[in-house]
Parts: structure tokens; sequence; C-alpha cells
């Protein structure tokens, strides 16, 4: 039911046009079942955990699971280069894995052995100093 102070609903829309349908731009669909449909691929464990890892080792600081995750995108393009898939999703997270990996890894080695050097440098100072 609809309220006493509005409008009747707007009438049942636009005739079709004469002639059928056409597809726009000269474009022809193929005949019905005529569709190809794409292999499913799995993304590899390996893959997913150079990911993880890489994530992991910056929001963690943990050096070394960077590197851990250098290891597994390594394993990754290497099982997606053996499949004959080189561009394949498995290949692409791998790389991103190795190269998160390998930047945030290096760069919390890096600032764990400033760390180490400033403290080694504040005992020996303070050492010669009494």
């Amino acid at each position: 039911m609809q309220p006493p102070n509005l409008p009747p609903p707007p009438a049942g829309g636009y005739p079709p046009p004469a002639g059928g349908y056409a597809p726009p731009g000269g474009f022809t669909p193929p005949p019905a079942g005529q569709y190809q449909q794409r292999a499913a691929t799995s993304t590899s464990t390996e893959a997913i955990l150079a990911l993880v890892l890489s994530i992991v080792g910056l929001s963690t600081s943990c050096f070394p699971v960077g590197l851990i995750a250098v290891y597994f995108g390594m394993k990754a393009r290497r099982q997606a280069r053996e499949l004959g898939e080189p561009n394949s999703t498995n290949a692409t997270l791998g790389l991103v894995g190795m190269i998160l990996g390998a930047v945030f890894g290096g760069l919390w080695g890096l600032l764990y052995l400033a760390y180490i050097g400033i403290m080694v440098f504040a005992v020996v100072a303070a050492a010669m100093g009494s």
C-alpha cells in the first residue's frame, strides 16, 4: 500500500528496441556452451609462507624470520619454474616474500648490529673513564 501524499510510481520502463538487441561495437559472442574454463591453479604453501613470514619479520623485528622468508620464496620460485609456470601466482608471491624478507631482515640485522656496536662502545668508554 502506498502512502497517500506520494505520486504513483513510473510506468514499466522502456520498450525493447526494434530488431532485437545487438552487441555493441560489432562484437559477436560465442555460441552457448563454447566458453573455455580456465584450469584451476593452487597456490603453493611455500609462496604463502614466504609472504607471511616476511610480514611477520617486519612487524616483530625478528630478522631471522625475514631470512627464512627468503628461503621459502626461493623454494616457491624454483617450484613454479619446475612446473613451467614462471609467471604464476606462486612465483609472484615467492618473489614478493623474498624481496620483503631480504630487505626487512637485512635492515633489522643492521639495526641490531648498530645497537650492539653502540653498547660495546658505551661499555668500553665507561671502563676507560673510571
